[in-house]
């Protein structure tokens, strides 16, 4: 049987044997980058969120973000019912049943959405980065 992963091509400056991750910024650009990335899309985001929660679950979901996670350049909102329990490495006060994604390049540079619906057996949709197309996603993340 012949390996199909034969072809592939090497990340160039990084040796085979290593396990070290390839960062094309330096970390304190990244952060920059993410908080800039989080002070542009949460306005939009929190509206969006704000109109399906008004819609969908008025009263029983809250909505919120990982912005006080720091994750490289991940920037990720959710909604969902307030967590009644936690253990003990839980920090989440809201649990997730839809997330929002801001997919990135390796710049740092944001491409679109990642619509997460946990509660449709974890349904994912990819979309652009206007309001419209998130809007879309998280319509499609229900169907």
């Amino acid at each position: 049987m012949n390996n199909p992963f034969v072809d592939l091509k090497q990340i160039p400056g990084v040796e085979p044997t290593s396990d070290q991750v390839v960062r094309r910024l330096p970390e304190e650009e990244r952060k920059k980058k993410r908080d800039s990335l989080y002070a542009k899309c949460t306005p939009m985001v929190n509206t969006v969120l704000d109109q399906l929660i008004a819609a969908y679950r008025p009263g029983i979901w809250k909505k919120g973000s990982d912005f006080d996670h720091e994750f490289c350049c991940h920037c990720r909102w959710y909604a969902g019912p307030e967590e009644t329990g936690h253990a003990h490495y839980d920090d989440h006060a809201i649990r997730r049943r839809l997330e929002i994604e801001l997919e990135i390049d390796d710049q740092c540079d944001p491409t679109g959405f990642k619509i997460l619906n946990c509660e449709n057996h974890g349904k994912c949709v990819h979309v652009g980065l206007s309001q419209d197309e998130l809007v879309r996603g998280i319509k499609a993340a229900f169907e």
